[in-house]
């Protein structure tokens, strides 16, 4: 029987795969190796039996206490023949993330060069990002997989490159497939999420019960918790940062244009312009908080709100 753990109110919880300590775990460790070789089977187009033999690259264990650096935990993988693969899951967005994956990548290519190697041993690079939010704004699709080509001809130049992108927020709900099971149970947060993805899938269902078992470990289960608060706190703390550079900047274009001697009415106008971008971006802003799961209080602190007030913003997205 698979162990299982319960809230304070008995119902059973199941850890979240988006959690990067949890995804590096449920995938990232010889236990998970089947599991790792399922969803990328799924998830990447390998000619062959390319994806029938998979090798962890590196096997660093997992911290056992939260450090005050957020670090990028993410799961390397080798093919049968060689191809490197880069595994990581992103919930919110970063600054760079397109360089930093590009980096990735020239790293992959770069660690395969060693005296004596021959240019025709490299072996492809490839990066296979889950994102919990909207980084390709320019396509609606779910999956997108990105090569270098050329920019007139379309042709590919070359596939030694490749940065494939899982959009959780784009997989439409009437999607089937294997990925879109993947996808699915990846975005899960109840039982019954993880039950349903799972259904008449093989892979997924082995996914799940081992994401159970580690949600059973008690230690790791905090160890997770923690870091997961530890991220909301330091994403909290930086929308407060940027919403008092806001107000500050509005607050000093306001007085310099008063010095300038701005007719009464255009003062007026300024005013007004300005309250109303202000509520604009501090909408937008809750936006963001609720869709990154901050809890309510978190919420009203950082954007220094009453109840009230963040009852009519809520009730207005």
């Amino acid at each position: 029987m698979i162990p299982v753990f319960f809230d304070r109110n008995g119902e059973e919880r199941i850890l979240s795969p988006k959690l990067d300590l949890v995804f590096k775990k449920l995938m990232g460790e010889e236990a998970g190796i089947d599991i790792l070789k399922s969803f990328l089977q799924a998830a990447i187009d390998l000619p062959g039996d390319e994806l029938s033999e998979v090798r962890l690259a590196d096997t660093h264990q997992l911290p056992e206490e939260i450090s005050g650096k957020m670090s990028i935990l993410d799961v390397k993988a080798v093919t049968k023949s060689g191809h490197q693969i880069d595994v990581e899951i992103q919930v919110v967005p970063q600054d760079a993330f397109r360089e930093r994956i590009l980096y990735y990548q020239a790293k992959m290519v770069a660690s395969q060069i060693s005296s004596g190697t021959e240019y025709t041993e490299l072996r492809r690079a490839i990066n296979l990002v889950i994102t919990d939010f909207n980084h390709l704004p320019e396509t609606e699709e779910y999956h997108s997989i990105i090569r270098m080509v050329d920019i007139k001809t379309h042709q590919q130049y070359s596939d030694m490159l490749e940065v494939n992108i899982l959009d959780l927020t784009k997989l439409p709900e009437s999607e089937t497939g294997n990925l879109s099971a993947w996808m699915r149970f990846l975005k899960a947060d109840k039982k019954e999420e993880f039950v349903m993805a799972a259904s008449d899938n093989p892979g997924v269902q082995k996914a799940v019960s081992r994401l159970i078992e580690i949600s059973a470990d008690e230690g790791f289960r905090m160890v997770a918790e923690a870091r997961e608060k530890e991220r909301r706190d330091i994403v909290a703390q930086k929308l407060y940062a940027e919403r008092i550079a806001l107000e500050k900047g509005f607050a000093e274009g306001l007085e310099k244009g008063m010095e300038k001697g701005m007719e009464k009415g255009m003062e007026k106008g300024m005013e007004k312009g300005m309250e109303i971008g202000k509520q604009q971006l501090l909408e937008a802003m809750v936006a963001n908080m609720v869709l990154m799961n901050i809890n309510r209080e978190q919420i009203k602190q950082v954007a220094g709100l009453t109840d009230a007030q963040l009852d009519a913003i809520l009730r207005k997205s």
